[in-house]
């Protein structure tokens, strides 16, 4: 968490995918935050003031992966759904205002969000296509810069994309442009 109080994590594989946390001081029990025996739920990101859990879940039934948010850590206070058209690999803007993540069809969707005095979730702007960028449903393989305007992706290369640049006697080019 970000105030280095608790670790989530989650825990599972296969049909057994669920969501836990220890606090980090005094009593260290796991604490199951998201953890129904017949769902899956993973990917669990929380908010920058710490005090919401993003995570995805199949519990709709239906092939898409959806994205929620409940109150962290008391968890049985609420649930929203905030992925309409699948979810996955959701990153919260460093601002708390907006949730990021991949949609079904590898768009990137920004969701606005609202934290206080309850949670609520706003319009949907897909931003853009990542369906070059690298993917990965258990966790974001992608992040938000500090300022919130852009992202840092890994994209997708085939072996015949990879360029080998090999740069002979680099410390002497380098002693020529700057000058010494």
């Amino acid at each position: 968490s970000p105030d280095g109080q608790w670790l989530v994590y989650r825990t599972g594989s296969g049909d057994g995918l669920d969501i836990y946390a220890r606090h980090m001081r005094g009593d260290t029990s796991t604490v199951a935050l998201v953890a129904d025996p017949n769902i899956n739920e993973q990917s669990a990101a929380l908010s920058p003031d710490g005090k919401w859990l993003a995570y995805v879940s199949d519990e709709s039934g239906r092939w898409e992966w959806e994205l929620h948010v409940r109150p962290f850590p008391n968890v049985d206070d609420g649930r929203w759904q905030v992925s309409t058209a699948g979810g996955s690999e959701p990153v919260w803007a460093h601002s708390g205002r907006e949730l990021f993540y991949k949609n079904a069809v590898d768009e990137l969707v920004s969701s606005e969000v609202r934290t206080s005095p309850t949670f609520m979730v706003g319009q949907h702007r897909i931003l853009f296509s990542a369906a070059d960028y690298y993917s990965w449903p258990w966790h974001p393989q992608y992040d938000v810069t500090a300022d919130d305007q852009r992202f840092v992706m890994l994209r997708e290369v085939t072996a015949e994309s990879y360029e080998l640049v090999l740069v002979l006697n680099w410390f002497e080019e380098l002693k020529q442009r700057v000058g010494k």
